[in-house]
C-alpha cells in the first residue's frame, strides 16, 4: 500500500472514530445507551439540568465546527437565494460541490436534491438539533461516486402546505383551519426554477438517470409525488418515513392513474417507532403502524405500476424513530443504491 493510500485510509478511519465517539456522547446524554456506566453518567447529568443543557450546546457547536473546518478544506458549500414566483419571496438553496470540483473542469456530476435544506448540512441549524450530516456521510464513504448535493430550504411555518400537493381532508382539523394544497406549486418551483438554475451554473449531468431526490416525512411525500409527475426528469428517489397517511386517498388515486417509470430507482425507509407530537395532532390512531403501512403500501403501488422489484430497496428498521439521526444513519446506503448505475 502506498503512502498516499495509507494517509487516505488513516484520515477516513480517524474521521469515523471521531464521529462514532461524538454520536455515543449524544446517545449517553439522551439516555439511549443502556450499559451500566452510560446509565450512571446519564443519571448524573440529568440531575444537573443546567450543565446538561450546556454540554448539549457545546457538543452541537463542536460537532458543527469540526465538520465546517473539514468542509472548508475540501468541499465547497455555495448559497443562492432563488425567487419563488407564486409566493413572491426568495428561498435559500445551497449547493455542496464534490472535492476538487474546481480542478476537474472537464467533468460533470450527478445531482441529488434534498428537501428540508435546513436539516441537511449542520446540526446547529437543524430543527431537531441533529442534521442529516451529509458532508461527513460523503467524507466517510469514499466509495460513493462524486456528486453535487442541493439542499432546498423548507418554508418553515408553511412547510406542511408546500410539501402536500392536496388539501388535507383526512385529519381531525378544526373546521376553520385548512392545510395543504401548495405542493404542486412548490414542485414547479423546484423543477422549473431550481433545477434549471443548477444545471446552468454548475457542471451537472442533467438527464434523469443522474438526477435523484431525497426527502423525509412530508419531504418524502413531495418527493414521491414529484417522482411521478416529473418521472422524465428524476431517475432516483430516496423516500424516508413517508407520511402519506395525511392525504392517502388523493395520493392513492394519483399513483393509480399515472404511468410509472420502470427505470426509476426508489429507496424506501421506515422505522418501527415513527411519529411525533405534530403527527398526533393530525391523526387519530396508531402512528407507528400508520408509517409502516404507508411505506408498505407505496412499495406495493410501485410494483403494481411496473417498477421492478430489483429497482426498489425497502427497509423497515426496528426501534428507529422519526428524526434526522435515523435518516442520516442510512443516507450512505440510500446514495449507494440510487447511484448504482452512475
Amino acid at each position: 500500500m502506498t503512502k498516499n493510500n495509507l494517509d487516505f485510509f488513516g484520515e477516513v478511519l480517524m474521521n469515523r472514530v471521531r464521529y462514532e465517539a461524538i454520536d455515543d456522547c449524544e446517545r449517553i446524554i439522551d439516555g439511549k445507551m443502556r450499559d451500566e456506566e452510560s446509565v450512571k453518567i446519564h443519571v448524573t447529568l440529568s440531575e444537573k439540568e443546567k450543565e446538561l443543557t450546556r454540554i448539549k450546546i457545546v457538543d452541537t457547536t463542536l460537532n458543527h465546527l469540526l465538520w465546517t473546518l473539514e468542509h472548508e478544506k475540501s468541499l465547497e458549500l455555495v448559497t443562492h437565494q432563488l425567487h419563488m414566483t407564486y409566493k413572491n419571496v426568495k428561498r435559500r438553496v445551497r449547493v455542496l460541490l464534490p472535492k476538487n470540483y474546481d480542478k476537474d473542469l472537464t467533468k460533470n456530476f450527478p445531482v441529488v436534491y434534498m428537501h428540508d435544506g435546513q436539516n441537511v448540512f449542520f446540526c446547529s441549524e437543524a430543527y431537531s438539533g441533529y442534521s442529516w450530516k451529509v458532508i461527513h456521510a460523503i467524507k466517510l464513504n469514499p466509495d460513493l461516486p462524486k456528486m453535487i448535493v442541493v439542499g432546498i430550504d423548507n418554508g418553515e411555518h408553511d412547510r406542511i402546505n408546500e410539501y402536500t400537493p392536496w388539501k388535507i381532508t383526512e385529519s381531525p382539523l378544526p373546521e376553520d383551519i385548512e392545510l395543504g394544497g401548495r405542493g404542486m406549486e412548490f414542485a414547479e418551483f423546484v423543477m422549473q426554477v431550481v433545477k434549471p438554475f443548477i444545471d446552468k451554473h454548475y457542471r451537472t449531468k442533467s438527464d434523469k438517470y443522474h438526477t435523484a431526490m431525497i426527502g423525509s416525512s412530508l419531504g418524502g411525500n413531495i418527493s414521491a409525488y414529484m417522482g411521478i409527475r416529473y418521472k422524465d426528469k428524476i431517475g432516483g428517489l430516496g423516500i424516508f418515513s413517508l407520511a402519506n397517511w395525511i392525504t392517502s386517498k388523493a395520493f392513492d388515486s394519483y399513483i393509480a392513474r399515472e404511468e410509472l417509470d420502470p427505470e426509476q430507482r426508489v429507496y424506501i425507509q421506515v422505522g418501527t417507532q415513527e411519529g411525533d407530537d405534530t403527527d398526533r395532532q393530525l391523526m387519530n390512531g396508531n402512528m407507528k403502524q400508520a408509517y409502516i403501512d404507508c411505506s408498505l403500501k407505496y412499495y406495493k403501488q410501485l410494483i403494481k405500476g411496473s417498477v421492478p422489484i430489483d429497482s426498489i430497496h425497502l427497509n423497515i428498521f426496528a426501534d428507529e424513530e422519526h428524526d434526522e439521526k435515523a435518516w442520516g444513519k442510512h443516507l450512505p446506503e440510500c446514495l449507494r443504491f440510487l447511484s448504482e448505475k452512475w
